[in-house]
């Protein structure tokens, strides 16, 4: 009796398990935050998201990574710091975690290429 209860439970498991590994994948909605002015200077604006990340308020320095990368994708600063925001996160669900990581390693691509874009100039020269 009680063997088929263990083999009941691990039935169970393995069945929560499978379920867990099949939820789509999304991310968190990041909170909007008060966009700093027009007339800051991007690296203004990368300071405030410094600052931001310091005090441990990634989720707020986010909106301003993004609008960061947005007007200048080129720049590799802000996916750094992006990165950074996305591997401190932390939550107790798989899939959203596996969201942070994932967005972790898309910004490393992205710093990945924008070096090899650099050095490629460089040899140009």
């Amino acid at each position: 009796m009680k063997t088929k209860q263990i083999f009941l439970l691990i039935v169970v498991i393995l069945t929560l398990i499978q379920l867990v590994a099949c939820v789509p994948f999304t991310t968190k909605p990041v909170p909007p935050v008060s966009t700093p002015t027009a007339t800051a200077s991007a690296e203004t604006r990368l300071n405030e998201a410094h600052l931001l990340m310091q005090q441990d308020k990634c989720a707020e320095a986010m909106s301003i990574l993004n609008a960061l990368i947005e007007e200048r994708p080129d720049w590799n600063l802000p996916y750094e710091d992006r990165y950074s925001c996305n591997i401190s996160f932390q939550s107790n669900m798989l899939t959203v975690q596996q969201g942070y990581y994932l967005a972790a390693l898309q910004d490393l691509n992205t710093l990945i290429q924008l070096n090899k874009n650099r050095k490629v100039i460089r040899s140009h020269r």
